[in-house]
C-alpha cells in the first residue's frame, strides 16, 4: 500500500547541520551584564539631576550677588583700567587708598620695564636694605685701604725745608728763626731748633736772673746772653706757623677690624687634610691657593694676597655685548708690593695686570658696561671680585703656612659644617 504525501527530507550531510543552541549559561552572563548596565544608567542619571540642581542654586546665589554689586556699586577712578570697588580688597575700600594702590602698581610696572635684570636688585633699589647698605660700606672700606696701601707704595717727594730742622743758625729764607732777628752786632743768628710739627723748642733751660744782675735793654734781649733767646712773654701763648696751619690733616682710620666667628660648608680634603683643588666656591672656582708673602704689602688687616694665588669666574665679555668669558684672576710678585692679573677667556692677548685688586677690575668692568651701554658706577671690590672676601677661601688662605706670623692682619674664626 502505497502513502501519499511529500517527499522525506533528504539526509543532512556533515556540513549541513543545523546551528547549535547557545548554551544557558551564555545567555545568563548576558542578562547579568544588561541588568548592571541598566542599573549603571539610572545611578548616573540620579548624579546628572543632581548636580543640575546644585548648579542652579549656585546660579541664583551668583546672580543675586551680582545684581547686589551692581546696584551698590561706586562710581569708577577716572582713567583706572580696573573694575569698580568689587574687584579690590577690603583694606582698598576707600577712593584714595585705590588711587594711591593704583599709581604705585603703574610706578611698578614702568621700572619693571626699564630695569636691567643683569645688574644685582640690591644694588639700583630705591629702598636700600641693610645688606645693600653693609654692601657699600665693605666697598668704600676696601677702596679706602687700598688707596692708603697704593699711597704708602708711592716714593716720598722730598721735604720742604720749612718742615724739616733748620740748620743752627739759618734761619728760612725771608723769615726770621721763630721770631728771633739778628744781632746788632751782624754776627750769626741765635741757635733755634723748630720741630716737624712747627713748634719752638728751646735749646738750653733758662737761667733765673739773680738780683745783682742788671737789667736787660732792648737790644741785649735780641743778642746772646745766658738766657735762652727764646725766652719772651709771648712764649707761654700757642705758636701757629703759616706752614703747618695749611698741612693737610693725617687721616685717621675710621673701620677697625676685630676678629669674629663665621660658619662654613665642609671642604673636601685628602687623607692628608690638604683642600682638593680645584674647588668651586659660590661663582669661584679656586684652582691654586699660593704661598704667603711675609713681606710688606701682601697683606692687610683684612685681607692676605699669597703669591701663585689663582682663581676663575664667569663675568660679562668686554668684546660682544650678549655673552659672559671665564677670567682668571691671578696675585703675582711684584717685588715691592703684589701684582694682580687678569686675562679674559675671549682675549687672552690683552691682561688686566694692576698693583691692586680694584684696579684691575675697575677696568674690566668699565669696558663691559660701555659696550653694553649702561649707565652704572664702575666701581667694584676688587678683594671680592678675586674671591678673597669669600669666607671658605679665606679660611683656605689662613690654613696656609706663616699665615699666622703675618703682623698686620686680623685672624679670623672660622667653623665647617657649622
Amino acid at each position: 500500500m502505497v502513502v501519499m504525501g511529500p517527499p522525506p527530507p533528504p539526509p543532512l550531510s556533515v556540513t549541513q547541520q543545523p546551528p547549535l543552541a547557545p548554551p544557558k549559561e551564555n545567555q545568563e552572563n548576558v542578562f547579568d551584564k544588561y541588568r548592571k548596565l541598566k542599573r549603571k544608567f539610572f545611578e548616573l542619571e540620579d548624579k546628572h539631576k543632581e548636580a543640575q540642581h546644585e548648579l542652579m542654586l549656585c546660579w541664583g546665589t551668583c546672580s543675586s550677588r551680582i545684581r547686589e554689586l551692581e546696584t551698590h556699586s561706586e562710581p569708577i577712578v577716572s582713567g583706572v583700567p580696573y573694575p569698580p570697588s568689587s574687584a579690590f580688597p577690603r583694606s582698598l575700600s576707600t577712593l584714595k587708598a585705590r588711587s594711591y594702590f593704583v599709581s604705585n602698581l603703574r610706578q611698578a610696572m614702568a621700572e619693571e620695564d626699564i630695569d636691567d635684570h643683569e645688574v644685582d636688585p640690591l644694588l639700583t633699589s630705591r629702598h636700600v636694605g641693610p645688606l645693600a647698605r653693609k654692601r657699600a660700606e665693605d666697598e668704600h672700606r676696601d677702596r679706602a685701604e687700598e688707596e692708603a696701601r697704593e699711597a704708602r707704595r708711592q716714593p716720598k717727594r722730598p721735604r720742604a725745608p720749612v718742615k724739616g730742622k733748620e740748620a743752627m743758625g739759618q734761619p728760612p729764607h725771608g723769615q726770621p728763626a721763630m721770631g728771633v732777628g739778628p744781632s746788632p752786632e751782624g754776627g750769626p743768628g741765635a741757635p733755634v731748633l723748630v720741630s716737624t710739627k712747627g713748634t719752638r723748642l728751646r735749646l738750653k733751660p733758662p737761667v733765673r736772673p739773680s738780683p745783682n744782675d742788671p737789667v736787660p735793654s732792648i737790644n741785649a734781649a735780641h743778642s746772646q746772653s745766658s738766657l735762652s733767646p727764646l725766652l719772651s712773654p709771648r712764649d707761654d701763648q700757642p705758636h701757629y706757623d703759616p706752614v703747618q696751619r695749611h698741612a693737610k690733616p693725617k687721616r685717621l682710620k675710621a673701620h677697625t677690624v676685630t676678629t669674629k666667628s663665621y660658619s662654613i660648608p665642609t671642604v673636601p680634603r685628602d687623607k692628608q687634610g690638604r683642600p682638593l683643588l680645584p674647588l668651586t666656591v659660590g661663582i669661584m672656582t679656586v684652582n691654586q691657593l699660593g704661598e704667603v708673602c711675609m713681606r710688606e704689602h701682601f697683606h692687610t688687616e683684612r685681607y692676605i694676597f699669597p703669591v701663585g694665588y689663582e682663581v676663575t669666574r664667569k663675568y660679562s665679555s668686554t668684546v660682544d655685548p650678549t655673552t659672559d668669558a671665564i677670567y682668571t684672576c691671578s696675585i703675582l710678585d711684584g717685588g715691592d708690593g703684589p701684582k694682580f692679573k687678569i686675562v679674559a677667556s675671549d682675549v687672552p692677548d690683552r691682561p688686566q695686570i694692576a698693583g691692586t685688586a680694584t684696579g684691575a677690575w675697575s677696568t674690566i668692568v668699565k669696558q663691559a658696561n660701555t659696550i653694553r651701554n649702561r649707565q652704572h658706577s664702575n666701581s667694584v671690590s676688587g678683594p671680592d671680585f678675586f674671591g678673597l672676601g669669600q669666607n671658605t677661601i679665606k679660611h683656605l688662605i689662613q690654613e696656609l703656612p706663616n699665615a699666622d706670623r703675618l703682623r698686620d692682619y686680623v685672624w679670623q674664626n672660622f667653623v665647617e659644617g657649622g
